[in-house]
């Protein structure tokens, strides 16, 4: 159990050190992609030190200071590669993880936005792809043990849109994510990222298919977005590029 403990602490630790937050951006043409957005205030010196002090208190507690620390005050800037290779290092530690306990939801949800993050950072289409395909996988392994793990269906809508702006598909990824973070909704109808990517998955089926109600379906969303977050620019353009469809 220790062993597991002490895995799982040091992979949680290993996300949480990176920081990576995606923030919908966009520009006047509408084309829009997620950025990465990474703040730093401790050297690598100290998030090593802290990594092993955890690893040495083998407590579950220690993982939440830790990680509270990592998100709040270790966050290091790296270029895309370091980004990568950092979570390629997580994902070896959560599959070390999931070999103790293949049935383990935290894992296997890690696992999925670990892809995501992959999938998103690697400058291969086909590299990106098969994150895609694997977080995919994690996702639906969860919810075959836990269908109601919301967390996960979210995760999925995630990954149909991001892929679908990383290779240009078609408007059938753009609505299986829609569908997906409908189902999300159904659980918490406030998460303001699934609002927003569903808005903006609408807004792009418009492009392509030159449908004005899809301009239509946008709208709403964006103004949920901005009645949870009422300073969003992303949502606020996202109104003003819909209207100007109209």
């Amino acid at each position: 159990m220790k062993r597991r403990v002490i895995i799982i602490i040091v992979a949680i630790l290993a996300s949480a050190a990176l920081g990576i937050t995606y923030m919908l951006t966009t520009k006047t043409s509408v084309n829009f992609q997620y950025s990465v957005k990474i703040e730093h205030n401790a050297d690598q010196k100290e998030i090593s030190e802290k990594i092993e002090n955890t690893k040495q208190l083998k407590q579950i507690d220690s993982y939440k200071d830790a990680a509270s620390f990592y998100k709040e005050e270790a966050l290091k800037k790296q270029n895309a590669n370091e980004q990568e290779a950092f979570w390629m290092s997580a994902v070896s530690e959560w599959k070390n993880a999931l070999e103790l306990d293949p049935q383990d939801k935290i894992v296997l949800n890690e696992l999925g936005y670990g892809y995501f993050y992959l999938m998103n950072l690697s400058e291969s289409k086909k590299v990106a792809i098969e994150n895609f395909h694997t977080g995919v996988k994690y996702f639906n392994r969860i919810l075959s043990i836990d269908p109601n793990f919301h967390w996960s269906i979210f995760g999925i809508g995630m990954l149909y849109f991001d892929i679908a702006e990383r290779t240009n598909s078609p408007v059938e990824y753009r609505q299986k994510a829609i569908d997906y973070f409908d189902m999300g909704f159904e659980y918490d109808a406030n998460y303001i990222w699934g609002h927003l990517s569903k808005a903006w998955a609408y807004f792009k089926i418009g492009n392509i298919t030159n449908e004005l109600d899809q301009y239509q379906k946008a709208i709403p969303e964006f103004e949920k977005v901005l009645e949870i977050d009422q300073n969003n620019q992303s949502a606020k353009d996202g109104i003003r590029f819909s209207n100007e469809k109209l």
